[in-house]
């Protein structure tokens, strides 16, 4: 219950880290740390590598069915396979087991995949947003979502030189923001939004002004080039969802992204090897747990648009996509798109699609008219008015301008538009 000073009455949090090389900045082995704006309920937080989770494999799959909000990009098949590549060594798991009598002692009731905080900018932890991935809620317990929540920021916060956190790529209007924000605020610390921005998703019922994709004019030019291509051959639109289908159907997908535009910057997931074993693994691993589709459009058997589809329990990521350049007069990506859209809008078990898309995408805002609102979340380590609080929230803005001014440079002297 609400104390006098307006903080939360709590038993204390006893923190670990069996982890040497993240010590320094965090506490003591075994040293509890007070709560004082912690909601009531008893939590342990461990901080392990990413060596140690297949022991939390069970617990882990687990909390995904039982998460405030589904999110794939944090489930076991993703995480795992994204683990192994380049910042496995500063990649920790934060899981949070509940130590009261309404949850089974030790039981996994939250899972935050965080990174080391830079030696440059040690005042600042932040959530790790998986490689490829467009989403980075955390997975915690929808039962005890706020004593998850409040753990965690009390485990943060117990670092020496903690001035804030960094939530990255959150839905805003999602629960767990929404429970983000109120346990923060209502112990005095700071909430702000970073780098906000909309995206396109697929409703399963939009209002009744977005049911219909595209405008009639734009049907119509649609149906022309289809036309244009059928021309050519036999066009057909194939979703892979068995295993070994969906295997065949990556490998094509692989050699097709290879072949554009992602390939001539570098960027194309064959381009790196440890990349493309783990698209490779990773959908390979949803495809035995019927959570992976991978779309194709072929013309005479040769596929010249592919599109992967991830999912978690109602939710859906149009996770990558890509197509033959050789025929780009024919729009084969936004003929493969309507096809995604009719597909999955006939799947009743999926409430939402997110496109994964950039803001203001130039195809797939015009074919999804729903959004999705996200951007990264601050929250003061501290109460709001603290100076390393204050100081962690300017340098990371300032962290922030340097970068896109960075980007832009490299953008100008590529001659491309930032």
């Amino acid at each position: 219950m609400l104390g006098q000073s307006g903080c939360l009455d709590v038993p204390d949090v006893l923190l670990r880290d069996g982890d040497a090389a993240f010590a320094a900045g965090q506490p003591d082995a075994g040293r509890p740390v007070k709560a004082d704006a912690l909601p009531a309920g008893g939590f342990r937080v461990d901080l392990v590598p990413p060596s140690e989770m297949a022991a939390h494999r069970a617990a882990w799959e687990r909390l995904s069915r039982l998460a405030l909000e589904p999110n794939v990009f944090h489930d076991r098949p993703y995480l795992e396979a994204a683990g192994r590549l380049k910042l496995a060594g500063k990649l920790r798991f934060a899981l949070v087991h509940r130590t009261g009598a309404d949850k089974a002692p030790g039981e996994l009731v939250g899972l935050f995949p965080v990174l080391s905080p830079r030696r440059w900018l040690p005042f600042v932890t932040r959530t790790w947003k998986p490689v490829y991935s467009s989403l980075g809620t955390p997975l915690v317990d929808a039962a005890c979502a706020a004593g998850v929540i409040g753990a965690f920021l009390t485990f943060a916060a117990a670092a020496p030189l903690s001035g804030g956190l960094v939530f990255a790529e959150i839905a805003t209007d999602g629960a767990f923001a929404a429970i983000l924000t109120a346990v923060a605020r209502r112990s005095g610390h700071r909430v702000e939004t970073l780098h906000d921005y909309s995206r396109a998703v697929l409703e399963a019922a939009p209002p009744r002004d977005e049911r219909e994709p595209l405008n009639a004019k734009k049907r119509k030019e649609l149906r022309r080039l289809r036309r244009r291509l059928e021309d050519l051959g036999r066009v057909e639109f194939v979703c892979a969802t068995a295993p070994a289908d969906v295997a065949a159907a990556m490998e094509a997908f692989l050699q097709l992204e290879a072949s554009g535009w992602k390939a001539r910057g570098g960027t194309a997931l064959l381009d790196d090897a440890a990349s493309a074993g783990f698209a490779r693994r990773m959908t390979g691993d949803l495809a035995r747990e019927g959570r992976c589709r991978v779309h194709l459009l072929t013309l005479d058997g040769r596929p010249v648009a592919g599109g992967i589809v991830v999912e978690a329990r109602d939710r859906a990521w149009f996770w990558k996509t890509a197509y033959d350049e050789a025929y780009a007069r024919f729009s084969p990506g936004l003929i493969l798109a309507t096809e995604i859209t009719a597909a999955q809008s006939a799947r009743g078990e999926i409430t939402l699609t997110d496109s994964c898309a950039v803001a203001d995408h130039p195809m797939i805002d015009h074919v999804w008219r729903g959004r999705l609102r996200i951007a990264d979340i601050f929250v003061s380590a501290r109460p709001a008015a603290s100076p390393l609080s204050v100081l962690a929230l300017r340098l990371e803005r300032a962290r922030r301008r340097l970068r896109a001014a960075a980007k832009s440079l490299y953008l100008n002297a590529k001659g491309e538009r930032p």
